[in-house]
């Protein structure tokens, strides 16, 4: 598996009103449509923590795998977001915190050569 891209920007950031419980809730419902958990192999991952408002900061990457799901694929890509409180960690370590919570066979979309 490569990190082929990673971003990390504050869950907050940009905004000058309202609380953290009602922009966490606005954030959620923005996420599950640009996220769609419900679609198998969609390409697209969201971790939400189980707690009443996000933590401080998002972060995506950008997996790829030369795990094949179909005879004429080339591998697989997944982009997955999620939310933590510390940043202060290396970037394999904060992805590698998150992979566990994910199903790769399930969530990741393939790719052929085409589209390289």
């Amino acid at each position: 598996m490569e990190l082929d891209g990673f971003e990390v920007s504050a869950t907050y950031g940009g905004l000058l009103a309202g609380t953290r419980e009602y922009h966490s809730e606005q954030l959620r419902l923005e996420l599950a449509i640009e996220f769609p958990t419900s679609v198998a192999n969609s390409g697209f991952a969201l971790v939400l923590p189980e707690c009443d408002f996000l933590p401080y900061w998002e972060c995506s990457a950008r997996l790829t795998s030369s795990e094949v799901f179909r005879e004429d694929d080339v591998g697989s890509v997944l982009k997955i977001c999620w939310f933590v409180e510390d940043i202060n960690k290396p970037i394999p370590e904060l992805v590698g915190d998150v992979l566990g919570q994910v199903d790769w066979r399930m969530r990741a979309r393939s790719y052929q050569a085409s589209e390289i």
